[in-house]
C-alpha cells in the first residue's frame, strides 16, 4: 500500500544552501564575459584619451580601427619585411621586423567589440550617415582583417 502524497515525510532541503549555489551559477562569468569587459574597459580608456573626447555610445567605426591599431602593438605574430634575413624561418628571431595581433585574434576582437556594442543598445548595421547601429559591425572594421 502505498502513501499518499500527503502521507509522505516532507523531503529536508537546505533551502539557503540552494538559493547559495544558485547565486553562484547566475554570477560566474565566463571566460568570454571577463574578456569581454576587460576590452570594454580597454577601449572606454582608448577613447576617453583621443583627441576629441569620445565615449562608447559616440565611437565610429574610424574610432575603432584605431583602437585595433592601437592593440595591434600586444601582437605576438612577428611580420618579416619583404628582404628581411629571417623571413621564412620558424624560429622568433632578433631581427627587429614588428609584431603584430594574427588575424585569429582581430577577428576574436572584431567579434567581442560587436557583442559589446550589442550588449550597450548599439546593435544592428551601422548606419554611417547618420551615426546608429554597430560600428563594430561596419565594413569599415572588417576591412582591418583584410588589410
Amino acid at each position: 500500500m502505498s502513501l499518499s502524497p500527503l502521507q509522505q515525510q516532507p523531503l529536508k532541503i537546505d533551502v539557503e544552501t540552494i538559493e547559495s549555489r544558485i547565486a553562484q551559477l547566475f554570477n560566474k562569468q565566463s571566460t568570454y564575459e571577463r574578456q569581454k569587459f576587460r576590452l570594454l574597459d580597454q577601449l572606454c580608456q582608448f577613447l576617453a584619451s583621443l583627441p576629441m573626447l569620445k565615449e562608447l555610445m559616440s565611437a565610429s567605426p574610424h574610432n575603432l580601427v584605431r583602437f585595433l591599431v592601437w592593440k595591434d602593438k600586444t601582437g605576438k605574430t612577428q611580420v618579416h619585411s619583404v628582404g628581411c634575413p629571417c623571413r621564412g624561418l620558424g624560429d622568433p628571431s632578433q631581427c627587429g621586423c614588428p609584431h603584430q595581433l594574427a588575424v585569429g585574434s582581430v577577428d576574436s576582437l572584431i567579434g567581442k567589440l560587436r557583442a559589446i556594442f550589442k550588449k550597450n543598445d548599439r546593435a544592428g548595421d551601422q548606419e554611417e550617415r547618420i551615426g546608429l547601429g554597430n560600428p563594430a559591425a561596419s565594413l569599415l572594421v572588417r576591412n582591418t582583417l583584410n588589410a
